[in-house]
Protein backbone atom coordinates (compact mmCIF):
# COMPACT_ATOMS: atom_id res chain seq x y z
CA UNK A 1 0.00 0.00 0.00
CA UNK A 2 1.86 3.63 -1.37
CA UNK A 3 1.48 5.91 1.42
CA UNK A 4 -1.23 8.82 1.58
CA UNK A 5 -1.19 11.08 -1.68
CA UNK A 6 1.23 9.50 -3.70
CA UNK A 7 -0.33 9.45 -6.43
CA UNK A 8 -2.35 12.51 -6.03
CA UNK A 9 -0.34 15.46 -6.85
CA UNK A 10 -1.44 18.14 -8.86
CA UNK A 11 0.89 20.77 -10.61
CA UNK A 12 -0.36 24.65 -10.65
CA UNK A 13 0.06 25.13 -14.38
CA UNK A 14 1.24 28.87 -14.18
CA UNK A 15 2.58 29.08 -17.66
CA UNK A 16 6.53 27.54 -18.47
CA UNK A 17 7.88 31.29 -17.96
CA UNK A 18 6.36 31.81 -14.49
CA UNK A 19 7.34 28.64 -13.56
CA UNK A 20 11.16 29.59 -15.16
CA UNK A 21 11.43 32.38 -13.35
CA UNK A 22 10.10 31.25 -9.93
CA UNK A 23 13.48 28.54 -10.28
CA UNK A 24 10.59 25.77 -10.93
CA UNK A 25 12.68 22.75 -12.37
CA UNK A 26 16.14 23.80 -10.84
CA UNK A 27 17.79 21.69 -8.01
CA UNK A 28 17.28 22.83 -5.05
CA UNK A 29 19.76 20.41 -3.43
CA UNK A 30 23.24 22.04 -1.69
CA UNK A 31 25.63 19.72 0.10
CA UNK A 32 26.41 20.06 4.02
CA UNK A 33 29.13 18.56 6.02
CA UNK A 34 29.25 18.18 9.73
CA UNK A 35 31.85 16.69 11.67
CA UNK A 36 30.84 15.55 15.15
CA UNK A 37 34.55 15.34 16.32
CA UNK A 38 35.25 18.97 17.54
CA UNK A 39 39.15 19.02 18.03
CA UNK A 40 41.04 19.62 14.87
CA UNK A 41 43.86 17.12 14.01
CA UNK A 42 47.33 17.99 14.28
CA UNK A 43 49.27 16.34 11.92
CA UNK A 44 52.60 17.52 12.46
CA UNK A 45 52.67 15.85 15.87
CA UNK A 46 52.05 12.50 14.59
CA UNK A 47 53.64 10.04 11.86
CA UNK A 48 52.51 10.86 8.36
CA UNK A 49 48.93 10.65 7.17
CA UNK A 50 47.87 11.25 3.52
CA UNK A 51 44.63 12.87 4.16
CA UNK A 52 42.15 13.05 1.14
CA UNK A 53 41.53 15.74 -0.48
CA UNK A 54 38.03 17.50 0.73
CA UNK A 55 38.90 15.86 4.10
CA UNK A 56 39.27 18.69 7.26
CA UNK A 57 40.91 15.88 10.00
CA UNK A 58 40.06 15.83 13.11
CA UNK A 59 40.57 13.68 16.20
CA UNK A 60 38.80 10.92 16.74
CA UNK A 61 36.90 9.89 19.65
CA UNK A 62 38.93 7.04 21.45
CA UNK A 63 36.82 4.48 23.00
CA UNK A 64 36.68 0.83 24.23
CA UNK A 65 35.46 -2.22 22.31
CA UNK A 66 32.14 -2.33 24.08
CA UNK A 67 31.65 1.32 23.21
CA UNK A 68 33.08 0.63 19.72
CA UNK A 69 29.95 -2.01 19.09
CA UNK A 70 27.24 0.27 20.46
CA UNK A 71 28.24 3.26 18.08
CA UNK A 72 27.96 0.98 15.10
CA UNK A 73 24.55 0.30 16.11
CA UNK A 74 23.20 4.17 16.12
CA UNK A 75 22.54 4.76 12.91
CA UNK A 76 19.54 7.13 10.94
CA UNK A 77 18.76 4.19 11.12
CA UNK A 78 20.61 1.36 10.74
CA UNK A 79 22.93 1.33 7.59
CA UNK A 80 26.51 -0.36 6.76
CA UNK A 81 29.06 1.74 8.15
CA UNK A 82 32.86 2.20 7.59
CA UNK A 83 35.50 0.56 9.98
CA UNK A 84 38.61 -1.21 10.16
CA UNK A 85 37.41 -4.65 11.00
CA UNK A 86 39.72 -7.68 10.41
CA UNK A 87 38.48 -10.73 10.16
CA UNK A 88 41.00 -13.95 10.61
CA UNK A 89 39.52 -17.17 11.32
CA UNK A 90 35.64 -15.78 12.48
CA UNK A 91 37.46 -13.32 14.76
CA UNK A 92 36.79 -9.72 13.48
CA UNK A 93 38.82 -7.04 15.57
CA UNK A 94 37.31 -3.44 15.18
CA UNK A 95 40.11 -0.92 15.03
CA UNK A 96 38.24 2.28 13.75
CA UNK A 97 34.61 3.39 13.27
CA UNK A 98 33.27 6.00 10.90
CA UNK A 99 29.60 6.85 10.89
CA UNK A 100 28.11 9.06 8.63
CA UNK A 101 24.93 10.39 9.04
CA UNK A 102 22.50 11.20 6.20
CA UNK A 103 19.80 14.05 6.86
CA UNK A 104 18.09 16.44 4.84
CA UNK A 105 17.42 20.08 6.22
CA UNK A 106 15.03 22.74 5.20
CA UNK A 107 16.81 25.91 6.37
CA UNK A 108 13.46 28.00 7.06
CA UNK A 109 10.72 24.92 6.23
CA UNK A 110 8.15 27.48 7.21
CA UNK A 111 8.69 29.88 4.59
CA UNK A 112 9.25 27.12 2.05
CA UNK A 113 5.73 25.97 2.07
CA UNK A 114 2.45 27.68 1.63
CA UNK A 115 -1.15 26.31 1.72
CA UNK A 116 -2.88 26.19 -1.54
CA UNK A 117 -6.52 26.63 -2.27
CA UNK A 118 -7.18 23.98 -5.67
CA UNK A 119 -10.66 25.15 -7.26
CA UNK A 120 -12.80 21.53 -6.47
CA UNK A 121 -10.89 19.72 -4.17
CA UNK A 122 -11.98 20.31 -0.04
CA UNK A 123 -8.58 18.37 1.45
CA UNK A 124 -5.80 21.46 1.92
CA UNK A 125 -3.00 21.00 -0.06
CA UNK A 126 0.10 22.64 -0.10
CA UNK A 127 3.01 23.84 -2.34
CA UNK A 128 7.20 24.33 -2.24
CA UNK A 129 8.10 27.63 -2.88
CA UNK A 130 11.80 27.18 -3.34
CA UNK A 131 15.18 27.90 -1.74
CA UNK A 132 18.07 25.21 -0.10
CA UNK A 133 16.85 21.80 0.61
CA UNK A 134 20.71 20.72 2.69
CA UNK A 135 22.05 17.22 1.55
CA UNK A 136 23.83 17.16 5.11
CA UNK A 137 26.18 14.10 5.78
CA UNK A 138 27.43 14.12 10.16
CA UNK A 139 30.56 12.28 10.44
CA UNK A 140 32.14 10.54 13.51
CA UNK A 141 35.21 8.95 13.56
CA UNK A 142 36.09 6.60 16.51
CA UNK A 143 39.44 4.38 17.30
CA UNK A 144 40.43 1.89 19.70
CA UNK A 145 41.47 3.45 22.89
CA UNK A 146 44.76 1.02 23.08
CA UNK A 147 45.75 2.58 20.09
CA UNK A 148 46.33 6.11 21.77
CA UNK A 149 49.36 7.60 20.07
CA UNK A 150 51.05 8.55 23.33
CA UNK A 151 51.91 5.59 24.61
CA UNK A 152 54.56 4.87 22.34
CA UNK A 153 55.92 5.14 19.11
CA UNK A 154 54.53 2.23 17.86
CA UNK A 155 50.90 3.12 18.80
CA UNK A 156 51.46 6.40 17.10
CA UNK A 157 52.12 4.22 13.86
CA UNK A 158 49.34 2.08 14.54
CA UNK A 159 47.53 5.05 14.95
CA UNK A 160 48.70 6.82 11.51
CA UNK A 161 47.29 3.74 9.63
CA UNK A 162 44.09 3.22 11.51
CA UNK A 163 43.04 7.09 11.46
CA UNK A 164 44.26 6.98 7.37
CA UNK A 165 41.96 4.40 6.75
CA UNK A 166 39.32 5.90 8.52
CA UNK A 167 39.52 9.19 6.72
CA UNK A 168 38.77 7.47 3.34
CA UNK A 169 35.68 6.53 4.84
CA UNK A 170 35.10 10.13 5.65
CA UNK A 171 36.24 11.09 2.03
CA UNK A 172 33.88 9.07 0.49
CA UNK A 173 30.59 9.89 2.45
CA UNK A 174 31.59 13.69 1.74
CA UNK A 175 31.19 12.47 -1.68
CA UNK A 176 27.96 11.18 -1.31
CA UNK A 177 26.77 14.72 0.05
CA UNK A 178 28.41 16.36 -2.21
CA UNK A 179 27.98 14.86 -5.61
CA UNK A 180 25.73 11.72 -5.81
CA UNK A 181 23.23 12.31 -3.29
CA UNK A 182 21.91 15.59 -5.06
CA UNK A 183 22.04 14.07 -8.17
CA UNK A 184 20.14 11.22 -7.73
CA UNK A 185 17.30 12.84 -5.76
CA UNK A 186 16.83 14.61 -9.22
CA UNK A 187 15.89 11.48 -10.74
CA UNK A 188 13.58 10.33 -7.47
CA UNK A 189 9.50 10.28 -8.29
CA UNK A 190 9.05 12.05 -4.83
CA UNK A 191 12.10 14.51 -5.26
CA UNK A 192 11.00 15.49 -8.98
CA UNK A 193 7.15 16.14 -8.47
CA UNK A 194 7.12 18.00 -5.41
CA UNK A 195 10.34 19.56 -4.35
CA UNK A 196 11.52 20.38 -8.06
CA UNK A 197 8.32 20.51 -10.27
CA UNK A 198 6.75 22.02 -6.82
CA UNK A 199 3.14 20.42 -7.48
CA UNK A 200 1.18 20.55 -5.00
CA UNK A 201 1.07 17.90 -1.98
CA UNK A 202 -2.46 17.37 0.48
CA UNK A 203 -1.49 18.32 3.39
CA UNK A 204 -1.73 15.36 5.14
CA UNK A 205 0.54 14.17 3.08
CA UNK A 206 2.95 16.97 3.72
CA UNK A 207 2.87 15.81 7.21
CA UNK A 208 4.10 12.51 6.62
CA UNK A 209 7.01 13.18 4.03
CA UNK A 210 8.34 16.39 5.22
CA UNK A 211 6.61 17.90 8.16
CA UNK A 212 9.17 16.78 10.71
CA UNK A 213 11.95 19.17 9.45
CA UNK A 214 9.91 21.78 10.74
CA UNK A 215 11.92 21.59 13.81
CA UNK A 216 15.84 21.99 14.19
CA UNK A 217 17.57 18.70 13.77
CA UNK A 218 19.72 17.43 16.10
CA UNK A 219 21.65 14.29 15.13
CA UNK A 220 22.46 12.60 18.39
CA UNK A 221 19.24 12.99 20.10
CA UNK A 222 17.57 11.81 16.87
CA UNK A 223 20.09 8.28 16.76
CA UNK A 224 18.10 7.25 20.03
CA UNK A 225 14.76 9.53 19.67
CA UNK A 226 13.45 9.16 15.85
CA UNK A 227 11.12 11.63 15.13
CA UNK A 228 8.06 11.70 13.01
CA UNK A 229 7.46 13.20 9.36
CA UNK A 230 10.95 12.27 7.69
CA UNK A 231 9.44 10.12 5.14
CA UNK A 232 10.93 10.90 2.14
CA UNK A 233 14.37 11.01 4.17
CA UNK A 234 13.47 7.56 5.27
CA UNK A 235 12.63 6.49 1.92
CA UNK A 236 15.54 8.21 0.21
CA UNK A 237 17.95 6.83 2.86
CA UNK A 238 16.87 3.93 2.64
CA UNK A 239 16.79 2.85 -1.13
CA UNK A 240 19.66 5.74 -2.22
CA UNK A 241 22.00 6.82 0.48
CA UNK A 242 22.36 2.83 2.15
CA UNK A 243 22.90 0.78 -0.70
CA UNK A 244 25.43 3.72 -2.02
CA UNK A 245 27.07 3.66 1.07
CA UNK A 246 27.36 -0.15 1.81
CA UNK A 247 28.53 -0.23 -1.95
CA UNK A 248 31.52 1.75 -1.35
CA UNK A 249 32.51 0.50 2.35
CA UNK A 250 32.55 -2.83 0.76
CA UNK A 251 34.52 -1.57 -2.27
CA UNK A 252 37.37 0.60 0.21
CA UNK A 253 37.60 -2.61 2.52
CA UNK A 254 38.41 -5.04 -0.89
CA UNK A 255 41.20 -2.36 -2.46
CA UNK A 256 42.91 -1.53 1.10
CA UNK A 257 41.79 -2.92 4.50
CA UNK A 258 43.88 -6.52 4.26
CA UNK A 259 47.10 -4.28 3.72
CA UNK A 260 46.41 -2.46 6.31
CA UNK A 261 45.39 -4.78 8.83
CA UNK A 262 48.75 -6.85 8.04
CA UNK A 263 50.83 -3.81 8.39
CA UNK A 264 49.51 -3.21 11.73
CA UNK A 265 50.29 -6.89 12.69
CA UNK A 266 53.38 -6.68 11.57
CA UNK A 267 54.09 -3.53 14.24
CA UNK A 268 52.36 -5.36 17.06
CA UNK A 269 54.37 -8.54 16.31
CA UNK A 270 57.94 -6.29 16.43
CA UNK A 271 56.29 -4.99 19.87
CA UNK A 272 55.78 -8.14 21.14
CA UNK A 273 59.77 -8.86 20.33
CA UNK A 274 60.81 -5.64 21.98
CA UNK A 275 61.49 -3.72 18.69
CA UNK A 276 59.21 -0.58 18.65
CA UNK A 277 58.61 1.76 15.91
CA UNK A 278 61.56 3.70 14.93
CA UNK A 279 59.94 6.73 13.10
CA UNK A 280 58.92 10.02 14.67
CA UNK A 281 56.32 12.92 13.48
CA UNK A 282 56.55 13.25 10.13
CA UNK A 283 57.78 9.70 9.35
CA UNK A 284 56.31 6.77 7.41
CA UNK A 285 54.30 4.29 9.25
CA UNK A 286 54.70 1.73 6.44
CA UNK A 287 58.67 1.53 6.86
CA UNK A 288 59.90 0.04 10.02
Amino acid sequence: MSPPGFFRGMTLDLGSALRAAAGVGASPFTPRIEYLNPSPLQPERLPRIQIPSGVSPRMPHFVDTDRLIREKSRQLPPLASGSSVQVRGGLAITRGLTMAHFYLDFPDFGAQWREVNLRGLTEPHCQFLGGNIQVVVAIEVFVLESYRPEVDSTNSAIFALVLEHELHHVRDSIDLAVSFMPARLLGDELSRRYLIDRQSIERRSLSYYFEGHRLPRNVETELDQPRSGLGFETLVRGSIWGPEASRRADALHALELQRYADRIQDLERARVNGRLWRGGPGGDPWRD
